[in-house]
């Protein structure tokens, strides 16, 4: 499983996408608390990780970016 924040995102909107389909009322809830679940992960991943670049310090604003 990847810990990327667009990951959790994508897993987030498919679980709500299967939602959609399921006509069982406890298995729509379980996947749509699961899809909460992944869209606050990769809320809190967003703000605990910064953009690094490859040698792992974060860029000053306006400065050269890693290629």
């Amino acid at each position: 499983m990847s810990n990327e924040p667009a990951y959790l995102r994508e897993q987030a909107a498919r679980c709500r996408r299967l939602a959609k389909g399921v006509l069982d009322r406890e298995g729509a809830a379980r996947l749509i608390d699961l899809a909460d679940y992944y869209e606050r992960q990769a809320d809190e991943l967003a703000v605990q990780t910064p953009t690094q670049n490859p040698a792992g310090q974060v860029p000053a604003p306006g400065g050269p970016q890693p290629a």
